[in-house]
């Protein structure tokens, strides 16, 4: 039997009803897939947002804080990143993130940091200056963020909220009170007796300023014991153990330092006025990047007189003091609370980085291990609901980082960049142990080099009693004479 073809109107039908139906379905699934293409762009955002609003940042964040062009800052991130690697806490890893800040972007760069949802920790701004700007940002954010201060010494950086009972901050540095004290024991431990202090007020001037004015409290404060013990001795005619004489001669050869000029280094005085004031005794309170100016100011002041006074620098200006020809033949010393051999140790710029990255790594060890649902309950009812679901937030950890800084204070002992000492910290956030040397550069083997010095005590009073009790013993009487002499 043979198959008629079909009829050509009956193929057409045909197709035009398939037609008909693919086309339906296209235009189906074309329009729902728009409504669902739409829908993603829409909702995806807010999902994502939610998600990790519930979940955490993918990574925690350290933030580096400093100047970069600043002396010892590159340094310091090296360190930081040798001795801080591959940290994670509950499996998220923790970033070090560089920022470059110069100290008049100190307050706006707090600021953006706060405003993240990832910062758990700053380590800066590498300069009291700097830092007085943004630490009241990093104590007063809620929660604080936790900071370590690398070289901050100005002591009035010590912040505190009256709602918290610790802010948490180490610094790693001593603060000035005790640089400013080994300063002016210094001087009288030379024979000082007319002071010029010069002060760079440009560069970091929290730093300086604070400096240089307890210098110079401290040195009239010796100078005014001076003169109570002896008018308490001539006028009242009291007897403490010794005659008159004895104590006028013991206070001369110990209390004669006076600041008798006091300049910065932006006006420098005119070479007349200095030499008129007989100057033997100068402190310069300054940073690394404006030692040079010793170079054109000091040299020229006293090319021609016959002695050149003693020279001391404070922490900061090391490095250049070795290299400056118009000084080369002074005696020239300077302070740091390292010794003079750590100065040449390969580390030694890299020093704060490495030991905050060692506290670091120390304090998340701690955090690791006290990651325990009994833990987290003692930072709060929600910290341990997101402990118990596994949402993580750097809120969350900046508590409990905090929380184990307050736990160490003056008992933990953290690891030092070195072997020597071990560092441990105040409530205040204040370093315990560390203190200020005085270092003598020392020319004899034709090479100026630093090393520490070691003053030839003499006694000027024989006796059975110690220096220190004798000491003691006149600084009482001075006192109760400037009591009376005041009434």
């Amino acid at each position: 039997m043979i198959e008629k073809p079909l009829d050509q109107s009956l193929k057409e039908k045909i197709f035009a009803r398939a037609a008909s139906c693919l086309m339906r379905i296209w235009h189906f699934l074309s329009k729902e897939y728009i409504i669902t293409l739409v829908g993603i762009v829409l909702i995806a955002p807010v999902v994502t947002r939610s998600a990790s609003w519930f979940i955490g940042p993918r990574s925690y964040k350290v933030y580096f804080v400093g100047n970069l062009d600043q002396t010892g800052v590159i340094d310091s991130w090296r360190g930081i990143k040798s001795s801080l690697k591959d940290e994670q806490i509950e499996g998220i890893s923790i970033d070090i993130i560089q920022l470059d800040a110069k100290p008049d972007d100190a307050e706006q760069i707090s600021k953006r940091i706060i405003n993240t949802d990832d910062a758990i920790l700053v380590v800066g701004h590498f300069g009291s200056t700097a830092s007085s700007h943004a630490l009241n940002q990093y104590m007063l954010a809620d929660p604080p963020i936790p900071v370590i201060l690398p070289i901050e010494s100005n002591p009035d950086l010590d912040v505190r909220d009256s709602s918290r009972a610790y802010s948490p901050f180490f610094r790693l540095a001593p603060t000035d009170e005790y640089q400013a004290e080994a300063a002016a024991n210094f001087a009288e431990e030379v024979g000082a007796k007319r002071i010029w202090v010069i002060e760079d007020a440009e560069t970091n001037p929290i730093y300086t300023r604070y400096l240089a004015a307890k210098f110079i409290e401290l040195i009239a404060a010796k100078y005014d014991e001076k003169s109570y013990l002896v008018n308490f001795c001539e006028e009242r005619k009291v007897a403490l153990t010794y005659d008159c004489d004895t104590i006028r001669k013991w206070a001369s050869e110990h209390y004669h330092a006076r600041v008798v000029l006091k300049t910065n280094v932006i006006s420098p005085p005119a070479i007349d006025d200095v030499k008129s004031r007989d100057i033997d005794f100068v402190f310069f309170v300054g940073q690394t990047e404006s030692c040079h100016l010793i170079t054109n100011e000091l040299g020229s002041f006293f090319k021609h007189t016959k002695t050149k006074p003693i020279l001391l620098a404070a922490k900061g200006c090391e490095s250049r003091l070795g290299k400056l020809p118009d000084v080369s033949d002074w005696e020239t010393y300077a302070i740091n609370h390292v010794s003079a051999n750590d100065f040449y140790d390969r580390e030694y710029e890299a020093r704060p980085g490495i030991e905050a990255g060692l506290i670091l790594k120390d304090i998340f060890d701690r955090v690791r291990q006290s990651r325990s649902l009994r833990g987290v309950f003692d930072m709060g009812f929600l910290n341990a609901v997101h402990f118990i679901l596994g949402w993580h937030s750097a809120p969350d950890l900046r508590r409990t980082l905090a929380s184990e800084m307050e736990r160490s204070i003056e008992k933990t002992a953290f690891p030092g960049a070195t072997n020597k000492h071990d560092l441990k910290f105040r409530k205040n956030g204040e370093v315990i142990g560390k203190d200020y040397i005085i270092w003598r550069l020392d020319k004899s083997d034709g090479e100026a080099k630093f090393v520490d010095f070691k003053p030839e005590r003499k006694n000027s009073i024989a006796s059975t009693t110690t220096n220190s009790e004798r000491k003691v013993e006149f600084q009482k009487a001075g006192q109760r004479t400037k009591i009376v002499s005041q009434n």
